[in-house]
């Protein structure tokens, strides 16, 4: 975490609080395009995502069509950026759109996480936020969004919520959420939301042999069922 600070200060130009813990570092997500800038010349994309995920085809949703025509990608319809997951088209307006944002130092150098990573979600809270910044450059036209609804998780978050009697089937590298609610659909990833202690206790290495992976609030399901 030290030399991840001191990279920060470096690359800012700013004298930076410390880090008291990890958590802190979600604040620091949108500088990663800056502060990684020399590891991400060759690509055309960079981003972050949570690691608490079960991931599935990302190309059936992230399509040649779909990367060429838009700039930043997220996984909820209503947010141009998503905490679980958002991309970037690695371009100088977006690896330093984060100096754009409202009181960013203040909030980089607060003890606490300050959400600046995400978007003002209560009323309450003090603007400045990198989700909301990018909302607006995409009103403006600056920036072309792409919003899917391509998520799914449990207990909390804005995809399709897995449910007391919902099933995520794991199989062949693609990943559907089957309900009693309709034909199964099929997501980018899953998100662990309440589901955490659950997954802890029931996974094992076995599961990575396995051709099919099901997975419920429970945890992983000892039985695997077809998609």
């Amino acid at each position: 975490m030290e030399q991840f600070h001191d990279l920060a200060v470096r690359k800012t130009g700013h004298s930076l609080g410390p880090l008291y813990g990890p958590y802190k570092l979600c604040d620091y997500k949108p500088l990663f395009g800056h502060m990684f800038e020399d590891i991400l010349q060759p690509y055309d994309f960079y981003g972050f995502c949570d690691v608490d995920t079960l991931w599935g085809d990302i190309r059936s949703f992230l399509t040649p069509a779909v990367l060429h025509s838009h700039d930043v990608f997220s996984a909820w319809p209503r947010r141009v950026v998503y905490g679980h997951f958002t991309l970037f088209r690695n371009i100088p307006l977006l690896r330093y759109a984060y100096r754009d944002v409202e009181g960013v130092w203040r909030k980089l150098s607060a003890r606490n996480w300050e959400g600046l990573d995400e978007w003002r979600w209560r009323e309450y809270q003090v603007p400045g936020f990198f989700g909301d910044t990018m909302a607006l450059w995409a009103k403006q036209g600056q920036i072309r969004a792409w919003q899917g609804k391509c998520s799914f998780s449990d207990g909390y978050g804005f995809g399709y919520q897995l449910g007391s009697s919902g099933i995520v089937v794991w199989s062949a590298g693609k990943l559907h959420l089957r309900t009693n609610k309709g034909p199964a659909v099929e997501g980018m990833y899953h998100h662990f939301g309440d589901s955490k202690r659950q997954v802890e206790t029931t996974f094992s290495r076995r599961l990575l042999r396995q051709p099919i992976m099901s997975l419920t609030t429970k945890g992983f399901a000892t039985e695997a069922q077809d998609p």
